[in-house]
């Protein structure tokens, strides 16, 4: 067999990445504005500050940590005089790389690449995900907790005693990420399952005891100097009807296959999805209790992607379900639900080839992200040009007036959280004089 002919699945796969890759940053491209928006004056307080890149890392944002997306914006704001749109490119290329390594991550643990597999970047590359790009980048929400947890899946593919140094130096960025903290809950169960599996099995269980603590230690350091800040104001819990909860989740995912509002059929579809991945993470995490698992790291990284996915589901519903069950599909939630989607990928895969009848059921799934991964329509593109147009307006206004009271007023449109307009006009006066983000031009 020629080497074209072998290798035919990776190439259509490759290619359609390159596709789907080269669609996203031409929507990118397209939609994003030059110009810091809402939560991004924040995220940019150590850069005017001049703050060194530890505290910028520590840095609290809201329930979370800045963590590594600081280094981003620093590389990323120093080389390109604080081009919001550049960043917005940046944050697309690392959803990308999180592409490519679940498909090297699914090669390692399932087999080489099939034709089927082009579900993996119709999963990643879907335009659900725009809102991330070109309403607030910030590349610690969404696009880093994807690309390590993808990674961090990868460290446990690893040989001994490396996996478990790439799983602890993983896991830590992870823990200091963004909303890739919860995988800092998931780590000390799965290493403590290691340790268990190593002492019955009469291997070096100590190793794993070592990483188990370290793993410990990283979710202790997170809340050192931290406080609590819910994310809303409305915040209660417990909710008044706690099934709502669940309902909540339901709809998360429903807006992933783009089945939009909290009607009958998003509900169905999207609680009926949830409760399939709740049954697969029990399942697999049963089969690795047991020693059952025919295959115990395909089992250990079905049982994390998922379960990472529902713990962020849960604590946003909890978080956010008294502002009502419209906000569960926001786009900034959507980078997290993959690694559960990814993980069903893979059980379908194994399911496929251990059962024949269902062998085909992977194609199906890629059927399925095929239709979510059609362009947007006209709804979407209006989000997206709703917001290009007002930045776009507003930004305009700005550099002729200078006037942030006047520009809100002659827009409508707001480029920061009402009552902080002290700290606005200091940080617009720094663009100003250091000639940077709007008054770079772009």
């Amino acid at each position: 067999m020629s080497w074209g002919r072998r290798n035919l699945p990776l190439l259509f796969v490759l290619l359609a990445s390159a596709l789907l890759g080269w669609r996203t940053a031409l929507y990118i491209s397209r939609y994003s504005v030059n110009l810091l928006y809402l939560d991004q004056w924040h995220f940019y307080s150590p850069l005017f500050r001049g703050e060194g890149l530890t505290k910028a890392f520590l840095m609290q944002v809201g329930p979370i940590r800045h963590g590594l997306g600081a280094f981003v914006n620093k590389f990323v704001a120093e080389l390109t005089g604080w081009d919001t749109r550049a960043e917005a490119l940046v944050i697309g290329a690392l959803v990308f790389a999180a592409m490519l390594a679940a498909l090297y991550l699914k090669a390692r643990v399932v087999g080489p690449v099939a034709f089927a597999d082009v579900a993996i970047p119709l999963l990643f590359m879907s335009p659900v995900l725009l809102g991330l790009y070109v309403i607030v980048p910030n590349p610690s929400h969404g696009a880093l907790p994807l690309l390590l947890s993808v990674l961090y899946c990868l460290a446990w593919t690893l040989p001994g005693r490396a996996a478990y140094a790439a799983v602890v130096g993983v896991n830590f960025l992870l823990v200091f990420t963004g909303f890739g903290f919860f995988m800092g809950v998931i780590t000390p169960a799965a290493l403590a399952l290691e340790v268990y599996r190593s002492a019955r099995e009469g291997g070096r269980w100590l190793a794993a005891l070592a990483a188990l603590a370290a793993s410990l230690l990283s979710l202790a350091l997170f809340f050192v100097d931290y406080t609590l800040i819910p994310a809303t104001d409305c915040f209660r819990f417990p909710d008044e009807q706690p099934l709502r909860y669940f309902w909540y989740v339901g709809l998360m995912f429903a807006g992933y296959l783009r089945l939009g509002g909290h009607g009958l059929v998003p509900s169905a579809v999207g609680v009926g999805l949830t409760l399939v991945l709740a049954g697969v993470l029990a399942r697999h995490a049963w089969l690795l209790v047991r020693g059952r698992a025919a295959s115990q790291r395909a089992s250990l990284i079905i049982s994390i992607l998922i379960g990472y996915s529902l713990l962020f589901c849960l604590n946003t519903a909890v978080g956010r379900v008294c502002r009502g069950v419209d906000t569960a599909q926001a786009g900034r939630y959507m980078p997290y639900l993959i690694p559960a989607l990814l993980g069903l990928y893979f059980h379908l895969l194994l399911l496929g080839q251990s059962r024949p009848l269902l062998r085909f059921a992977p194609h199906l799934y890629a059927a399925l992200f095929l239709v979510t991964s059609l362009p947007l329509g006209a709804g979407g593109i209006g989000v997206l040009e709703y917001y290009r147009q007002n930045k776009s307006a507003w930004r305009k206004c700005y550099l002729e007036r200078e006037s942030v009271e006047e520009c809100n007023r002659a827009t409508k449109f707001e480029i920061y959280t009402p009552g902080e307009e002290a700290q606005l006009r200091e940080k617009l006066s720094y663009l100003k004089r250091n000639k940077l983000n709007l008054y770079a031009g772009g």
